[in-house]
């Protein structure tokens, strides 16, 4: 038994001294850990909001503004085992600066401190109210019969055919709200039918609203745009109903158009420009413009006669020379009061003195073998 209790003692001894062992060496373990020095923050935010222009190496941030006299500011730590004060909850007073100070403490104890600057303003609620309160339409010094509805933005008034113009007033709702430049009340010319006059608005807050008026101005001038009479160069052209083509045919002599055109309506105008001729088709536009501006066009087609070419003095035989010696003088002189009327116009086609010179020769060439022929003929009889 006393054996048995010795054995005991020892071995209850021996596990004493064993766990002694133990703890000298997990404190030697704890003892060789480094703690962390991190004491650097990542971000700074209040309300949510990151600090403008944060950066872990500046410490000091100024002229922060913030709209609410009660602010929270939190804070996200490079380090998890860190300690950080001065976050939460702050209190700010109205156009005062209030320094927070975020302080963290490194795992190793060193501290490290970012300072904020922070100005409560209060921030003004600024008017959204655009609208117009009042519209009024002025004929010169008379009222128009216009009815204005501030729960609507679109318009219409019809004016007569005599209102050349329109005088727009209005008035904003609230005091704050200004007209837009280029939109604003004002005279405004009309033409006839549809007219657009918009005003646009901006509350104070830079909310815009649109009214749009259509001043419809009457049109009770005429839309006749037709011709009662048309004459090209001595040419009277039988008009037709619905027809606006036409051919007309003038003569080899006829070098540039004289028109003479009388509308249907004496309010209508005829816009027209003479053309110089060339042998062949020649085309004509004639325009009629209605009181009321509608327009409508005329075209002719005008067929100049082409020159009639000249035979060759070879195929005259010596035997018609006589009968046609008549014919061939009246000829030469044709050619001569042809080139006087040329000498009128500027033509691609006119002959120059060479070739009348060649004419006159040839005609008093072929005069005298005429001539002689002819006594040849009566000295063999």
């Amino acid at each position: 038994m006393k054996k048995f209790v010795v054995f005991i003692i020892c071995l209850m001894t021996c596990t004493f001294v064993y766990a002694e062992e133990v703890n000298i060496s997990d404190e030697k373990t704890i003892n060789k850990t480094e703690l962390s020095s991190n004491n650097r923050l990542e971000d700074i935010t209040i309300d949510g909001i990151s600090v403008n222009g944060f950066s872990p190496d500046i410490n000091y941030y100024s002229n922060i503004i913030v709209k609410k006299p009660v602010v929270f500011v939190d804070i996200k730590g490079q380090d998890d085992k860190a300690t950080v004060t001065g976050v939460g909850m702050v209190f700010c007073r109205e156009g005062v600066e209030t320094k927070i100070d975020v302080n963290v403490t490194s795992e190793d104890g060193h501290i490290n401190i970012y300072t904020l600057s922070v100005t409560y303003v209060k921030e003004i609620i600024k008017s959204v109210d655009a609208s117009i309160d009042k519209i009024e339409l002025y004929n010169k010094d008379t009222k128009l019969d216009f009815t204005f509805d501030k729960d609507k933005s679109s318009f219409k008034i019809q004016v007569d055919s005599n209102i050349e113009k329109v005088l727009v007033k209005a008035s904003l709702s609230n005091d704050k709200a200004s007209f837009i430049d280029g939109y604003e009340p004002g005279e405004f010319k009309l033409n006839y039918g549809d007219n657009i006059i918009e005003l646009r608005s901006m509350s104070e807050n830079g909310d815009t609203r649109i009214y749009k008026i259509n001043v419809i101005r009457s049109d009770n001038r005429k839309s006749d745009n037709t011709l009662k009479e048309l004459i090209i160069n001595d040419n009277k052209i039988e008009l037709i109903k619905d027809k606006y083509n036409y051919e007309v045919n003038v003569s080899f002599d006829t070098r540039k158009t004289i028109i003479n055109a009388k509308t249907t309506d004496k309010n209508a105008k005829v816009v027209f420009k003479n053309i110089d001729l060339y042998e062949g088709n020649n085309s004509l536009v004639i325009r009629v413009v209605a009181e009321n501006e509608k327009t409508k066009e005329y075209r002719i087609n005008i067929k100049r006669e082409e020159k009639v070419k000249d035979l060759p003095i070879e195929s005259i035989q010596v035997e018609d020379v006589k009968e046609n010696a008549d014919a061939i003088v009246p000829t030469v002189k044709e050619k001569e009061e042809n080139k006087i009327i040329e000498n009128n116009y500027i033509d691609e086609n006119k002959t120059d003195n060479n070739d009348y010179i060649k004419y006159v020769v040839l005609g008093v060439g072929i005069v005298l073998l005429t001539i002689s022929v002819i006594f040849f003929i009566r000295n063999k009889k």
